[in-house]
């Protein structure tokens, strides 16, 4: 288990959530920023047995 992922939807139209793990936030990070926000940076919970976000997508409006 990785204590970092991503979490975007894919880009081939489906929506289909599709999940990437690292080591480091700064791996998440660089993930993220190239989806340009449409994308969650989430941090393992020891505690809670989940991940849960840190930093949310990014929507124009």
């Amino acid at each position: 288990m990785k204590p970092y992922r991503v979490r975007f939807w894919s880009q081939d139209g489906n929506g289909q959530e599709e999940f990437m793990g690292f080591d480091t936030m700064e791996q998440a990070q660089s993930l993220y920023e190239s989806l340009d926000g449409l994308a969650e940076i989430q941090q393992y919970s020891e505690e809670r047995h989940e991940y849960e976000a840190l930093v949310y997508p990014e929507f124009e409006y």
